[in-house]
């Protein structure tokens, strides 16, 4: 209805963001902590009384004192204390499901600037991408937006030149504000949709900029299509490194990975199908 409250209306959570702006005399701040720490002097000088609880380390102790990674302070004047923790028996997974269905929005600026990303698979639950929050990040090829994105903001994937695949399994055209891909030349990025959400699609004055190519539910979240069925798989890591798996691997033989990549976390791409989060041990 006409007057409602946009945050209403994309279903936004309230939530309260603070920056902080640090000095290189402050690596003080540069932790939660220091930031309570601040802010706790600050309440009690200008607000109100407020307690500074420190997290409990009761339970943390070191279980084996042999193996630790050494360390050596030269200048004991200017580092007069210095700690470290060395932790072992990390599993590397995937993120429990009460963790990736909380991520609704993407804040302003989020990940501006950050070249190494080049591949973005983005969970079910993202709502909202908010303005500056991927721009300048040059190296992005791959961009993987689920089916439940509502609304992409103002200069959100501005300059991101290297971009050739955007996947979106919503029938219903995200609402763009401003101009979200200023700087990318849309017809050469393959724009992967619903093949009954076409027409939606090209009457979308910033979505029909795109190279439009309607593709089923199971194929929609991959840029291959039934042509490309020789094509080689591919592997993403978390960082966004692709790597080309030899020829001889072939796509329905690529879930046994072990020995072509370092151990870790990635995504597998093959021809015709989803994409699939692995891990190589």
């Amino acid at each position: 209805a006409p007057g409602t409250p946009a945050a209403e209306y994309y279903r936004l959570k309230s939530d309260y963001v603070m920056e902080v702006d640090l000095t290189p005399n402050r690596i003080d701040a540069a932790s939660h902590y220091g930031v309570a720490r601040d802010l706790a002097a600050y309440c009690d000088c200008h607000l109100t009384h407020k307690e500074l609880h420190r997290p409990s380390v009761i339970s943390f102790k070191a279980d084996r004192p042999d193996g630790a990674t050494g360390v050596e302070v030269i200048d004991t004047q200017g580092a007069p204390r210095y700690c470290g923790v060395t932790i072992r028996g990390v599993e590397v997974k995937e993120s429990p499901d009460w963790l990736r269905q909380r991520l609704e929005a993407i804040g302003a600026d989020a990940f501006e600037g950050c070249s190494s990303l080049r591949l973005l698979y983005l969970p079910e639950s993202l709502r909202s991408i908010a303005d500056g929050a991927f721009a300048g990040c040059s190296s992005l090829e791959m961009l993987f937006l689920g089916d439940r994105l509502e609304k992409v903001g103002d200069r959100a994937f501005a300059d991101c030149t290297s971009l050739r695949h955007i996947s979106l399994g919503t029938e219903e055209p995200p609402i763009t504000w401003g101009d979200s891909f200023a700087g990318v030349y849309e017809p050469d990025v393959l724009l992967s949709v619903p093949s009954q959400a076409e027409d939606t699609y090209w009457g979308s004055r910033q979505w029909s900029r795109f190279n439009i190519n309607p593709l089923s539910a199971i194929d929609a979240d991959f840029p291959y299509t039934d042509s490309d069925s020789g094509a080689p798989a591919v592997l993403f890591s978390l960082e966004g490194h692709r790597l080309s798996l030899p020829a001889h691997v072939k796509a329905e033989e690529a879930a046994t990975l072990t020995g072509y990549a370092p151990a870790g976390f990635y995504i597998l791409c093959r021809p015709g199908m989803r994409p699939v989060k692995i891990i190589i041990r």
